[in-house]
């Protein structure tokens, strides 16, 4: 059996099973692919394109409808308004049955005029978001959100990230090292870390640099597939073992 992260299992509703099948249990995280998503795209024409090049750009990718509400764009929405930056913009990639309503709730908080809801993104275009921002946030409020792939996908791009502090999240960053973790709903911290990293170029630099390291090392589908290969190897030579000498 394997899972994304150990850390969610352990604290999910089946965490007694982990405990009498711990042995059965593999660790094989979600991937992506490190030539997509890579530091080197650019993403000038997107920040043209919405006349936002002089702005610093902080991006949300995730579904807006209601099977989703703990994505927590509301307490996103509510942190946004305390960036004293005027030069700051939103960016938030999905849709669903809630985009009306969270557009106007920032209508409501004021920032609909720094706030753009882009609706749906292709594949093969959304790595330009990425590297048209400054960094990322993943501000989930429950155990729903169970990895955050789209925080893979902006380390890879060599962008620093923000996400709550929630089981199986929280693995991917290392707070402080490529990113920063806030408590779910904590509208406060989630605004200090963000001003942080809008004030303090060097430091995105640095924590995309250790993020995009990281993948490489742990989130590349090479990395996954080695895995991957590693379980089926055990789990052949264990049947072998008992079919001949058990």
């Amino acid at each position: 059996i394997y899972v994304t992260s150990l850390d969610y299992l352990k604290y999910s509703n089946i965490k007694d099973f982990y405990e009498r099948k711990r042995e059965d249990i593999a660790e094989i995280p979600n991937g992506v692919d490190i030539d997509q998503f890579n530091p080197n795209i650019d993403g000038k024409e997107i920040k043209v394109q919405y006349g936002i090049e002089n702005k610093s750009v902080i991006l949300f990718v995730g579904a807006l409808d209601k099977a989703h509400y703990f994505k927590g764009i509301e307490f996103l929405l509510k942190s946004f308004v305390k960036i004293k930056n005027g030069e700051s913009c939103l960016i938030l990639i999905g849709d669903g049955d809630l985009k009306n309503y969270y557009m106007s709730l920032a209508e409501n908080l004021g920032v609909s005029d720094k706030t753009l809801f882009i609706g749906r993104v292709s594949d093969k275009e959304l790595p330009r978001y990425y590297a048209a921002s400054d960094l990322l946030v993943l501000p989930s409020i429950t155990k729903g959100e169970a990895f955050g792939l789209v925080l893979i996908e902006a380390m890879a791009t060599g962008k620093p990230v923000i996400a709550s502090n929630l089981p199986g999240v929280r693995t991917i960053i290392d707070d402080g090292v490529n990113g920063f973790l806030v408590k779910p709903k904590d509208v406060d911290s989630l605004a200090s870390k963000m001003q942080y990293l809008i004030e303090n170029k060097d430091i995105r630099e640095k924590f995309g640099r250790e993020g995009r390291k990281k993948v490489e090392n742990e989130y590349s589908w090479e990395k996954i597939v080695k895995k991957l290969e590693k379980v089926y190897e055990e789990v052949i030579y264990e049947n072998t073992f008992n079919r001949w000498f058990l």
